[in-house]
């Protein structure tokens, strides 16, 4: 039995759901694959494109402290996103944090995976997403031996993802 992969320890998001956040705090939250905070999926036509990707709007936010515990759980799946994983939605943030955010993956076992992804990641967006006055610091991934990591703090993969960072600092 392979073990069951979470997603979305806050607000899961699917089907091209829009999402509009003001003034919120999200932290402490956990899943063990993807979003540990939020995750977002955008409507999928089954033959690798997305219908309606839909959208988020987040506006003087918080995403701290939440995390992700893979734990080797799923050898084929690696945490992901721990703050935010989009995969399709487009979208702004503004004024927001993104702080102290986790993956662990760090059991004493040999690495079964390959490659962690950090606090926020964007997969296969074809809308733009800008951050504007916004800090992403602190953000960690605890690894096994063996295993590495990409963007603890920003990782945007395929796609045409036009992403615009202004004013912001990544730390």
């Amino acid at each position: 039995d392979a073990p069951a992969l979470a997603v979305g320890g806050a607000v899961a998001l699917v089907g091209g759901a829009d999402l509009v956040m003001h003034d919120s705090v999200i932290s402490g939250n956990s899943t063990t694959f993807a979003g540990g905070a939020l995750f977002a999926m955008g409507a999928n036509d089954f033959s690798g494109g997305l219908v309606d990707a839909g959208s988020f709007e987040i506006t003087d936010s918080s995403f701290t402290a939440n995390h992700i515990d893979q734990n080797g759980e799923d050898p084929s799946s690696p945490g992901q996103g721990v703050a935010i994983l989009t995969y399709g939605p487009g979208g702004n943030i503004t004024r927001s944090v993104f702080s102290n955010n986790v993956i662990n993956d760090a059991p004493p076992e040999p690495a079964f995976i390959e490659g962690l992804r950090g606090a926020l990641e964007f997969i296969l967006a074809d809308l733009p997403i800008n951050f504007v006055s916004s800090e992403i610091s602190g953000n960690t991934i605890a690894l096994r031996p063996g295993v590495y990591s990409e963007g603890a703090g920003v990782y945007c993969y395929g796609g045409a993802t036009p992403l615009t960072i202004t004013n912001t600092t990544i730390s």
